[in-house]
């Protein structure tokens, strides 16, 4: 990665180090920031991964954290996203960026219930949901893996 905002991905605050004075002191922390195409990029694939799950018209898919629960014959699942949650990408100093939730997505089902005496109804539930994860490089590209 870059230094000093030279990187398309990640940016720092250029510093500014004295070296060959035995007095000074010879260092500088950089303190790394995604750049607006890093974190547009892992936006975008965080939308990819939510539409994934609602594509799964499954009350509660497997790794997808919008999610509810009902008893019954549960048909026809029909998920929106109401508002996406808002994230924030973290530094692990470990070379890949955690995902976090700062306020959680709202997302509204509608699907069908058969009960166990026969009866069907129609039923509708909103829930709230988080996204948590990591984002690492793969070669030049960062990657999503979700982690809720």
């Amino acid at each position: 990665m870059g230094t000093g905002g030279d990187d398309a991905w990640l940016t720092a605050k250029p510093q500014t180090v004295q070296v060959g004075v035995v007095d000074a002191d010879a260092s500088a922390q950089l303190t790394l920031e995604p750049t607006e195409k890093f974190t547009a990029s892992v936006d975008k694939q965080i939308a990819d991964y939510l539409a994934d799950c609602v594509a799964k018209k499954e009350l509660s898919a497997d790794d997808c954290p919008i999610s509810a629960y009902d008893y019954g014959t549960i048909t026809d699942v029909v998920w929106t996203i109401d508002e996406p949650a808002v994230t924030t990408l973290n530094d692990s100093y470990t070379g890949e960026w955690n995902v976090s939730t700062d306020e959680r997505g709202t997302a509204t089902v509608k699907y069908t219930n058969t009960d166990y005496r026969g009866e069907v109804l129609q039923e509708t539930e909103s829930v709230q949901f988080y996204i948590n994860g990591t984002v690492t490089f793969k070669g030049d590209t960062p990657v999503f893996t979700e982690g809720y």
